[in-house]
């Protein structure tokens, strides 16, 4: 017995939906040096590497450029980027809460022996504010892309009726167990969850 999955087609407009979300949440993000996200000890300027926020556009043109061709790969794209916004909500919240303990030289680096100790600004409250999007941009698409994928499997052992859809599962698990399944996926995706979430930690980081 093998277990197929099923895609529907369409959801043009939700991928696009989702794609300019996260160009949202991309500008918003682009702005928060722009805006300061922390402010001197002594007043005076702060620098920050401007080529490393280009990186946020990514996630935006990655689904619009996939939206028209196949939408379903652009949501499945989006819901991964609000993932990955979970992450940088949770390790931008040092940004504002304790800025002197991380590293981002692409929001903010001292330029004077004065700086220390930084102060939050509204950039920082803006970057969480784009995190956020992030994440909700990531939620719509997830919830747009599930009705859109469904399960089916062969006749049910009992009635030899065909059975599709995400019961399909639990029929075959409740009268044949030994079901096949990919428990190397399975691994993968745990293992990448992993090594999000270690890759979002903050870097203890004091002065320098």
């Amino acid at each position: 017995m093998t277990t197929t999955v099923l895609v529907r087609r369409g959801g043009i407009p939700d991928a696009l939906a989702a794609a300019a979300a996260l160009a949202l949440a991309a500008v918003m993000t682009l702005l928060v040096p722009l805006l300061g996200a922390v402010r001197a000890a002594d007043g005076g300027p702060v620098w920050f590497a401007t080529g490393a926020l280009w990186v946020t556009l990514l996630p935006a043109l990655v689904p619009a450029a996939l939206a028209a061709v196949r939408p379903v790969a652009a949501l499945a794209v989006a819901a991964g980027a609000g993932l990955m916004g979970l992450f940088r909500l949770l390790a931008d919240l040092a940004v504002v809460t304790d800025p002197d303990s991380v590293a981002r030289p692409d929001l903010f680096v001292e330029t004077t022996d004065r700086a220390l100790p930084f102060a939050a600004s509204g950039g920082g409250y803006l970057l969480l504010a784009a995190d956020a999007v992030t994440l909700a941009a990531g939620v719509f698409a997830a919830l747009r892309l599930a009705p859109r994928l469904s399960f089916q499997q062969g006749p049910d052992p009992v009635t030899g009726d065909p059975v599709q859809g995400p019961e399909a599962l639990a029929v075959y698990d409740r009268v044949d167990p030994p079901v096949r399944r990919n428990y190397l996926m399975v691994a993968a995706g745990f293992l990448g969850v992993l090594l999000l979430a270690v890759g979002a930690l903050g870097v203890p980081f004091q002065g320098g």
